[in-house]
């Protein structure tokens, strides 16, 4: 048991540290309800993921927002952010340029989702040194 919950923890700490280590804003893609409320036209249009409190690692809910509509709520960031990329393709709507990178990653290296698209050279460049580790 102390073994999921170790590997959750891990999981949800590298998918917070992803947007960062791209150079895009962690905020597009999860933020707190009170920043989601006062900040709502960064994220109008794009799926982002909602927690209450002050961080995420004490919030046991987090909601997906499509267009200031909450879809769903689930009980991780892992799902979450599941649940964001999946909002992404079921709702057919293209990344935004401030997310690209991010939600690419997610898309080719999470998901395991291919397309014909190349891959951004931040992508290539941290999964050269993800993989020369």
């Amino acid at each position: 048991m102390i073994f999921i919950v170790v590997s959750e923890i891990v999981r949800s700490v590298a998918l917070l540290h992803l947007p960062g280590l791209l150079r895009e804003k962690l905020e597009l893609f999860i933020c707190s309800e009170q920043h989601y409320e006062t900040n709502a036209e960064e994220t109008t249009g794009n799926p982002v993921i909602v927690f209450q409190g002050a961080n995420p690692f004490e919030s046991a809910n987090f909601d997906v927002y499509a267009d200031g509509i909450k879809i769903l709520t689930v009980d991780s960031i892992a799902k979450a952010f599941e649940m964001l990329i999946t909002c992404f393709f079921v709702l057919n709507i293209a990344y935004p340029k401030d997310m690209v990178k991010t939600l690419t990653f997610l898309q080719k290296v999470i998901v395991n989702l291919q397309d014909k698209i190349k891959n951004p050279k931040a992508i290539v460049t941290l999964l050269s040194n993800i993989n020369r580790q």
